[in-house]
């Protein structure tokens, strides 16, 4: 019997044994879901809900053939009919319908309810069938809501917390504006641990209901945030992410809204400071705070500012004038003889000029009796309101400010007067001491405010530029102009509001940055002035070298910049490296610098950059470092100089088949893998350079050594990539240039690449010749690496014209001339791995794979870890093969899996139409033929780029295998026929005529016609 499966809650599916079944009209539809609902109905109920317009006969004639088509469609007689007046549901048959399913056993199946019942189904002109509609979904909504909430009551009371927070949410997408089930939230959110969560849920509710309804969350709610309150900490419940700035920061928020509940209550009171650089919300959070606190406290606020830290007690003198207005306008008697005293320390108290009597510094109040007279004053004050004393940017105040601050709060109860101050990063020791010796009288609370993280960032932008289409680009780039310091996003929020170029620098931005570098020694100017011209970070040891100054000298300055937060330093295994604390402030100062300075120190750091250069140890942050100083500078040539070796450099790493490993020594993080695009402008970077160096500069022996670097580079890269004729062009013209001027290394390496062009296109008459011309020219100049390097292509040559004794004893005269010393061994693993490789592909010939395997293992064991992904990904292609011909599929397919993960690293395809055509075989093994195909067609595709004759012999041959088995098997031929269609002996025949009759044996011999089913059958 076939199972019919009926969903009427989100949007209607009906299913037989898991096939999909449509219905041809909404009529039809209609009909089902009311008799699958109600299994018992009369005719005359389901025609005038149906087709209320119709008269009765037509109304009957519809349901009629609703009912035929029913059947048909299900091919099942769902309906039973009574004396032809009723309708019965046929519960004989297996049906399942959720709602019945929910209805039962509502708490075990809320999981069912997916969405509204009959969710977008719409039936027109029958206005009945959808008040009937309505209904129900309203019954289903008001039962999934009301057990929903119940079993997430009891699973929070019982701690079975799988699912719940799933069903809370269902129930507020339910009703957003249900209270109860932001409480249930919250509650879980509580009793899991996690209050800064709940908090967030408390502050989107709020910000629901005020914008939607203009109300506040009801008083129960805010019982449990007030709870959450009590149990959070602003360092342990750092998880949530901010969306916006008053969207997040729901930690720091509960913190500062704790500490202000406590004071209030009299109990646990604290200091409260508020700290982070210059720009991320400081005193935005705490006007927020102190907004939502209403009322409640006496607040007295001043603001330091850096300008004044030499001019002692000015935070005072403006507060206490504020204080007397406002004692004055309040009609309030200040304690006996204030005012005097007050005169005596503020000499302009009354706004009046100072007396001559207060220049005289012996008639001048000490400050401890100046704290004692303010300690008094907000004692008094606090017997009306409890006092709140606010300090903005505490880090700028003057010292006398700043122990008269200390010793007045040491005088009052801590229960009477709170200190809320907003504090820079900027360290001073004597604000440090000062926190301390409060945190003593009473406990600190220190809220640390960070930078937003780059998907903060994005929600921030989001939220604040609602209308506009934001590309991913330029989210990105305003992440890297800002690195999430707040200040800057908007101002750049209002670059985008008002639809100017991002490129532009804001007055408001340049006026803050400007304020940055206020009150700088002209020491510590030139220090940061010069630190502007280096793009990234700097060792300390190399910067120094460069503004000449000795390291004590320097350290002093390079403390009080880090002080300042201007500058940031890391300690590194080479040494400390210095950056700005923000790239703003280095653009800045950078933008300001004057042209022809610009000119002159670019040429100085190139210099001084060049002398530690360490030629064993190819560094690409160096580099990149040296082309950018030589070509502001208008040195070109050493610009050239530096581009034409990093292009070297990657095309070793990314496009040698087997590079020297000492020329990729790095730092562990820094990738040279670079695209066809990225080569692409590379070369057309270098060819500008080289008319602009051409232009500027007179012949000399080291632009022509740069210009035959240049072109082999380019000649190398475009054969590898099969454009041979162009490739070739640029090889021979070094060859010719090197001869010209006598330059025997670049004749050898022209040699060579002739030699592996020839290799890529299997013409051995050609490919021998130019290994002999390298192999003579090599033992001219004495040159042992480059004589081992030679002796393995000679043994590669003696192998692909079958002499395999020959070939296996260069093979090993190569393998120990490249391992005569430790040293050359390593630099030389490649190497040495391609010759066992190429014994490998010997016994592979010779039909002992299980010896092959070693071989490749060996060489695969050489070359592991040594970021050589080229050579790794040859070597498990070839062990992929050798378990392929031992029937082994399992590790088969584990190293061609290795291998197709490393063809991201390196920007060649050569092997990868091996690969393919070789996993496409092993997937027919295990009778998956939709990969096998697409394996295949992706094989075809990259023989585009690739011309070598094995390497498309191999995909002809496995095309060859697959189709002698369409015609052997009828299930593959539906699979393949369309993609092969032609004949097994054409493929046959063009897999012998690219084949290699020595190396490729195994091929070879599966082709012969005599084999039964050689997809299957492994080679004796």
């Amino acid at each position: 019997m076939s199972k019919i499966s009926c969903k009427l809650f989100g949007v209607p599916q009906i299913t037989k044994d898991g096939q999909n079944v449509f219905l041809l009209y909404s009529k039809i539809n209609a009909l089902l879901y009311y008799m699958l609902v109600t299994k018992v109905a009369s005719r005359d109920e389901v025609a005038g809900l149906l087709w209320p317009d119709e008269d009765e006969r037509v109304a009957k004639k519809n349901l009629r053939n609703a009912i035929y088509q029913t059947k048909k469609s299900l091919g099942e007689d769902l309906f039973l009919s009574s004396q032809k007046s009723f309708l019965i549901l046929n519960e004989s048959l297996d049906i399942e319908v959720d709602v019945d399913r929910f209805l039962q056993s509502p708490k075990e199946n809320l999981h069912l309810y997916t969405g509204d019942f009959l969710q977008g189904f719409y039936l027109k002109e029958a206005e009945g069938y959808e008040d009937w509609v309505i209904r129900m979904r309203t019954l289903y909504e008001q039962k999934f809501t009301s057990e929903c909430f119940m079993k997430s009551q009891e699973d929070i009371q019982n701690k079975q917390y799988d699912n719940v927070e799933d069903h809370i949410r269902r129930l507020i997408e339910v009703d957003e504006f249900d209270e109860r089930n932001f409480r249930l939230l919250m509650r879980l959110f509580q009793d899991t641990g996690r209050s800064g969560k709940a908090i967030e849920t408390y502050y989107d509710l709020s910000k629901l209901l005020h914008k939607e309804l203009g109300i506040a969350p009801d008083k129960k709610t805010r019982e449990i945030y007030e709870q959450a309150l009590e149990s959070i900490s602003v360092d342990t419940d750092r998880g949530s992410t901010p969306a916006s700035f008053f969207f997040g920061r729901y930690p720091e928020i509960a913190a500062l809204q704790k500490a202000l509940k406590a004071f209030e209550q009299k109990k646990d009171c604290k200091s409260v400071f508020i700290t982070g650089e210059y720009g991320v919300g400081k005193s935005t959070l705490m006007q927020k705070i102190l907004e939502e606190s209403g009322g409640r406290f006496f607040r007295i606020e001043v603001q330091c500012y850096q300008g004044e830290q030499e001019i002692s007690l000015r935070p005072w003198s403006r507060m206490v004038r504020t204080l007397n207005q406002y004692l004055r306008q309040e009609g309030l008697t200040p304690p006996d003889q204030w005012r005097e005293l007050m005169c005596d320390i503020f000499p302009d108290f009354e706004e009046n000029l100072p007396s001559r009597r207060f220049l005289l510094p012996e008639e001048r109040m000490t400050l401890s009796a100046a704290a004692h007279t303010i300690a008094e004053l907000l004692h008094w004050l606090a017997k009306r309101e409890q006092v709140i004393l606010i300090f903005e940017d505490l880090q700028w105040i003057d010292t006398d400010s700043l122990s008269v601050l200390t010793a007045a709060l040491l005088e009052t109860d801590p229960e009477d007067v709170m200190l809320l101050a907003t504090c820079g990063s900027e360290r001073r020791w004597q604000v440090k001491d000062a926190m301390v010796m409060l945190g003593r009288r009473c406990g600190t609370l220190t809220v640390q405010l960070e930078r937003f993280s780059i998907e903060a960032c994005h929600h921030f932008i989001e939220e604040a530029l609602p209308e506009h289409k934001l590309t991913g680009e330029i989210l990105e780039r305003l992440y890297h102009e800002t690195e999430g310091n707040p200040f800057l996003l908007n101002e750049y929020i209002g670059l985008l509001k008002r639809g100017e170029s991002l490129d532009q620098m804001p007055a408001a931005m340049v006026e803050v940055l400007q304020g940055r570098f206020l009150y700088l020694s002209q020491e510590e100017l030139d220090f940061v002035n010069t630190l502007s011209f280096f793009q990234s970070e700097v060792l300390f040891s190399v910067f120094l070298s460069v503004i000449e100054k000795d390291q004590e000298e320097g350290l002093v300055w390079l403390e009080a910049l880090v002080d300042r937060q201007i500058l940031a330093a890391r300690e590194t295994a080479e040494g400390i490296e210095l950056s700005f604390a923000h790239p703003k402030l280095r653009e800045y100062l950078y933008k300001i610098q004057p042209s022809f300075k610009k000119k002159l120190l670019h040429e100085k750091i190139g210099l001084t950059l060049e002398r530690v250069l360490d030629s064993s140890h190819w560094d690409a942050k160096l580099n990149t470092e040296l082309i950018y100083h030589f070509s502001e500078a208008g040195n070109y040539l050493k610009a050239l100089k530096y581009q034409i070796d990093t292009l070297n450099h990657c095309l070793n790493f990314s496009h040698e088949m087997f590079p020297v490993l000492n020329t990729i020594e790095e730092e562990e993080n820094v990738g040279v893998y670079m695209s066809r695009e990225q080569i692409s402008k590379l070369f057309h970077d270098l060819e500008s350079s080289f008319d602009r160096v051409q232009a500027t500069e007179r012949r000399s022996p080291e632009l022509d050594r740069m210009e035959m670097e240049f072109f082999y580079m380019k000649g190398r890269y475009l054969i590898r990539e099969g454009s041979y004729d162009d490739g070739l062009e640029n090889i021979l013209k070094v060859i010719e240039k090197a001869r010209q001027i006598g330059n025997r290394d670049y004749m050898l390496r022209g040699y060579k690449q002739m030699t592996l062009y020839h290799l890529q296109v299997n013409n051995l008459g050609e490919m021998e010749e130019y290994i002999e011309r390298t192999l003579n020219l090599a033992v001219q100049c004495n040159y042992h690496k480059e004589i081992g390097v030679s002796l393995r292509l000679k043994g590669l040559c003696s192998m692909m014209a079958g002499d395999f004794q020959a070939a296996e004893r260069l093979l090993s005269e190569s393998i120990n001339t490249l391992g005569v010393t430790e040293m050359m061994a390593r630099r030389y693993a490649t190497n040495i791995a391609a010759a066992h490789n190429y014994i490998g592909e010997i016994r592979m010939a010779e039909g002992r794979y299980s010896e092959a395997m070693e071989l490749f293992c060996r060489a695969i064991s050489l070359c592991e870890g040594e970021k050589v992904a080229s050579s790794l990904s040859y070597f498990y292609i070839n062990a992929g093969k050798a378990a392929y011909c031992q029937e082994d599929m399992s590790t088969a397919k584990e190293y061609f899996n290795k291998a197709y993960a490393l063809y991201g690293e390196f920007d060649s395809l050569w092997r990868r139409p091996v690969l393919d055509a070789y996993m496409a075989l092993a997937f027919v093994r295990e009778e998956n033929f939709e990969e096998a195909l697409y394996h295949l067609v992706v094989a075809r595709k990259h023989l585009e780029a690739i011309k070598d004759p094995s390497e498309l012999g191999t995909v002809f041959f496995a095309e060859a295998l697959i189709r002698r088995l369409c015609d052997q098997r009828p299930e593959v031929k539906r699979i393949f026929g369309a993609y092969l269609n032609s004949g097994e002996d054409y493929y046959c025949r063009l897999a012998l005529e690219h084949l290699n009759p020595y190396c490729n044996r195994y091929e070879i011999q599966k082709l012969k016609p005599e084999r039964e089913d050689p997809a299957t059958e492994p080679v004796k």
